[in-house]
């Protein structure tokens, strides 16, 4: 026989009761607001004009200070006014403002002429002075460049006798200001030059008579600055050697100085400084914050 089961009973669960969650309630932010940063304006810079420049006038040169024409500009600097900034006023400045050098000029060097002397140089032999020859008294007229005791021997010359013909060439440099004149003594001199202003290894040759002897040669007249002359050659012949000079060619050229070149300045335009703009910080807008709700669980 198969057994009938017995039927156990299940007890019924015990129901625990869960305590419901307190809700508390949470507080609202407080909002504090941001004070809006304070503008503190920047003061405009001030303009200030620029003066114009003082031209002093120079002295008229003269003799005794000579400069030479080229030496002064053409034309005073003009002066145009610039726009007015707004500033109320107007700021007159210059459009032209000259540097210290003055405009380029070229000047020539004299050219040194160039002779063939045809005659016998006798200079050397019967002159008793190292050439070049520096006479630097050219302040006293009548000042002996060449004394007779220099000459002692061309005046015991057979042919250095009133009524001789000789030629006389002579390169020369002077820095005085005017024209010098120089010859062998007598009562109006013979075998005469006469050296520019200024000259530069200026060069001449001369055919005269003597006139008197025994001589020297001196100057005639002075310089009327302070001044030296250089006789760098001298050549001195019996008879008259002037034909067929001067040469066709000469033995060098012309050199030109070219001094440096001034450029004008423009003279600087004021701009006026503009003030600054001031922009505003927008002050922060406050976001309310939720409150969050309670919901039971």
């Amino acid at each position: 026989p198969i057994p009938v089961p017995t039927t156990v009973p299940i007890p019924s669960p015990t129901s625990v009761p869960v305590s419901v969650p307190t809700l508390v309630p949470i507080s609202s932010p407080t909002l504090i607001p941001i004070p809006a940063p304070t503008a503190v304006p920047i003061p405009a810079p001030t303009v200030v004009p620029v003066p114009l420049p003082t031209s002093v006038p120079s002295s008229s040169p003269t003799n005794d200070t000579w400069v030479p024409d080229s030496w002064w500009p053409s034309s005073a600097p003009s002066f145009a006014p610039s726009p007015s900034p707004s500033l109320g006023y107007s700021v007159e400045v210059p459009s032209f403002v000259p540097s210290l050098s003055l405009a380029p000029t070229l000047v020539p060097s004299v050219q040194p002429t160039t002779y063939t002397f045809r005659c016998a140089n006798v200079w050397d032999d019967l002159v008793d002075v190292d050439m070049p020859w520096t006479f630097d008294n050219t302040q006293t007229k009548w000042a002996p460049v060449f004394v007779p005791r220099d000459l002692r021997f061309l005046n015991e010359h057979a042919h250095w006798e009133e009524g001789e013909e000789w030629t006389m060439q002579t390169t020369v440099t002077s820095t005085c200001a005017n024209d010098l004149v120089f010859s062998f003594c007598s009562r109006r001199g013979f075998l005469k030059v006469v050296i520019p202003a200024y000259a530069t290894n200026f060069n001449i040759t001369v055919v005269d008579t003597i006139k008197f002897t025994p001589s020297y040669f001196y100057m005639r007249n002075r310089c009327k600055s302070a001044g030296e002359v250089v006789f760098s050659e001298m050549k001195l012949g019996y008879g008259s050697c002037d034909e067929n000079f001067p040469s066709s060619e000469p033995t060098s050229r012309p050199t030109v100085t070219e001094y440096p070149t001034a450029l004008p300045m423009p003279a600087p335009t004021l701009v006026p400084y503009p003030s600054p703009t001031f922009v505003p910080i927008p002050s922060p807008t406050s976001v309310p914050v939720s409150v969050p709700t309670a919901v039971p669980i």
